[in-house]
């Protein structure tokens, strides 16, 4: 039924035409069979009725004066009816008087008909007649005539030889006529699917249907034109709000950076002269001011920094960066920048992380403090007494990527659970009391959310009121891949090593080649993973070194069909993405095909001999095995 529904329209017409005429050509024949053969049985039954009465009344006198002789002569002229096979007069006694047979051979006719019946029996291959003789009304014999169906074989024969032609004609005529009257339907209607294909393609929206028709295409043509106008306008609408979007946005940025230009330069001067104030002698009452005017010009310089670092978010002009940084001496930054804060409100700070969680990562440790800073100030502001705990723990690692999760945990005024969510909003807190009692601009968490989603991370609240707060948060990191030391076996060993390279840019496969031949690696090249698969069938190769991004064939279709491939030879073959996109989700798909490295342009050449003689080495040592 599904492959029927897939079907074109044409199609489904010309074939609803042509069955719709074989069903009424096949009920047609069946009726005009049926009542056919009623009227043959009826024909046949009065034939039947008439020779058995011509029978009776040529041998009442016979049969009366007991003349066999006579009445057998009459009989045999039933020879003349070659479909009488079988013929007796039956005295009342049910003794047979005389009887006829076409073959010769005299046997009675043994059927379940009573003798005294009146009536004319059809069966599966002849008919039985028995027909009473009346002479001067008395019942004198019985008249039994057997008469077989081949008269009426060779009509049904004859029939249904007719209606096998006719049916064939039916076909063929129900075809061309559907085929062409079909065009008067589908006309408009393939007309209107080859405009929708263009829209899809080209976006152009100013096209429109013609169709003059009054029926209900023409009704469909008239709205989708209809339709087709309101979208142009809308697109219409939409780029000029884009634009204007666009414009606003520029205005904002230039104001927000004029505007925190000119905030922080007097900022920098009161925060200047209140440390050069700091180092005077100074009453109590004086540094009293003294500390009031720098938390005062702290708050203001949070509040700037928050509107610029918002304003980035907004703009999705944010950039993060990918190098190398040590976990714990960001921990212990932290608490070193804050220590003067905890040491204030006498508040006691630990931590602790995994020992399974390398020493080095490759991120952008200087978002990752954000986040920090603005988490654990938030832990600070909102934690009268006890303590803050960071806690770092590994939740996901494979060979180039390891998924950090970072518990942030107080003993502060802790949210409400219905209030929980609000949290990461812009311009939110708990309450309008948090905001009098506690300062701040409602923008830092709003902001750390931004900073770990745009990292491929999720952040979430546990809290209860009065019971302190755990914020927890994952970030992704990529891994630190240790280079093989090139030693000279190694060395030696590049010669052996055959190597299959894959990329369809020019000077992509000119820079990789020049690398890979200068460590005397053997190298062939492919512009596409269906030119990989035909040299990978022809030729043995060691590994396989390939973009991802390719015509006809990418680098995730090759490592699905190296993979799937019988050979094991080539099943097991060591594959390396050699690509510019360096997003997680492309580095876990990389994986999730079969592919066994990453490497990013633009890469080191030791990076790229290391990972490729680790990997050949790998795998000779696991055949050997």
């Amino acid at each position: 039924m599904q492959k029927i529904k897939d079907l074109s329209i044409r199609t489904k017409i010309i074939f609803l035409i042509v069955v719709i005429s074989i069903i009424n050509t096949i009920i047609a024949s069946v009726i005009y069979y049926r009542t056919d053969k009623k009227i043959y049985n009826r024909e046949i039954s009065e034939k039947l009725l008439i020779l058995s009465k011509v029978i009776g009344d040529s041998n009442s006198a016979t049969i009366l004066f007991n003349d066999k002789k006579s009445a057998k002569e009459y009989m045999s002229t039933l020879k003349v009816e070659k479909s009488v096979e079988k013929a007796s007069i039956i005295l009342p006694d049910s003794s047979i008087f005389v009887s006829y047979d076409k073959n010769g051979v005299a046997s009675e006719m043994n059927y379940p008909l009573p003798l005294k019946t009146d009536t004319v029996l059809f069966l599966a291959e002849n008919i039985i007649a028995n027909i009473p003789v009346i002479f001067k009304n008395d019942t004198t014999a019985y008249i039994r005539i057997k008469y077989n169906l081949d008269e009426l074989k060779v009509k049904q024969d004859n029939y249904f030889k007719v209606i096998a032609i006719i049916l064939v004609l039916t076909v063929i005529i129900a075809f061309i006529l559907a085929y062409f009257f079909q065009k008067i339907i589908t006309q408009h209607i393939f007309h209107l699917h080859k405009l929708m294909n263009k829209i899809s393609s080209t976006k152009d929206f100013s096209v429109r249907s013609v169709n003059n028709s009054k029926d209900e295409i023409g009704s469909l043509s008239t709205g989708f034109n209809e339709m087709l106008e309101q979208i142009e306008k809308q697109n219409n609408e939409l780029k000029r709000s884009k634009q204007m979007a666009e414009v606003s946005l520029k205005a904002k940025e230039r104001f927000l950076a004029n505007t925190t230009h000119e905030l922080r330069t007097p900022l920098s001067s009161i925060v200047g002269i209140t440390s050069l104030l700091d180092e005077t002698p100074l009453n109590d009452e004086q540094k009293q001011f003294l500390k009031n005017i720098k938390l005062s010009s702290d708050h203001l310089l949070s509040v700037i920094n928050d509107l610029l670092e918002f304003s980035k978010l907004g703009s999705k002009k944010l950039q993060f960066e990918k190098k190398k940084f040590n976990i714990r001496q960001s921990i212990e930054r932290l608490y070193n920048s804050m220590h003067y804060e905890f040491q204030r409100k006498n508040l006691d700070f630990s931590s602790d992380i995994n020992d399974n969680i390398p020493q080095i990562v490759i991120g952008d440790d200087y978002r990752l403090n954000q986040i920090f800073i603005n988490l654990v100030g938030n832990a600070l502001k909102f934690t009268p007494q006890g303590s803050i705990e960071v806690y770092v723990k590994k939740i996901f690692e494979n060979e180039l990527i390891i998924d950090l999760e970072f518990r942030i945990k107080d003993t502060g005024i802790g949210i409400e659970k219905e209030k929980q969510d609000a949290i990461f909003e812009s311009f939110t807190q708990e309450n309008n009391g948090t905001t009098r009692k506690y300062g701040g601009t409602g923008l830092g968490l709003a902001i750390t959310k931004q900073l770990i989603e745009l990292q491929g991370g999720k952040i979430r609240i546990e809290s209860e009121k009065g019971k302190g707060s755990t914020f927890i948060f994952n970030i992704p990191y990529s891994k630190i891949i240790v280079p093989q030391v090139i030693d000279n076996d190694a060395l030696n060993a590049m010669s052996d090593i055959n190597i299959l390279l894959v990329d369809d840019n020019p000077m992509n496969l000119m820079f990789t080649i020049s690398v890979l031949k200068k460590g005397k690696f053997k190298v062939e090249t492919a512009i596409n993973g269906l030119d990989a698969l035909k040299k990978l069938s022809n030729s043995d190769f060691d590994i396989v070194l390939c973009d991802l991004h390719m015509p006809e064939m990418d680098g995730y279709g090759l490592a699905t069909k190296i993979r799937a491939d019988g050979s094991n030879k080539i099943k097991n073959i060591p594959i390396i993405a050699v690509t510019a996109a360096a997003t997680i989700d492309e580095i876990n798909r990389c994986f999730n095909v079969g592919m066994n490295d990453y490497l990013i342009k633009p890469f080191e050449r030791e990076d790229l001999i290391s990972k490729v003689l680790y990997l050949t080495k790998k795998t000779k040592n696991t055949d050997n095995d």
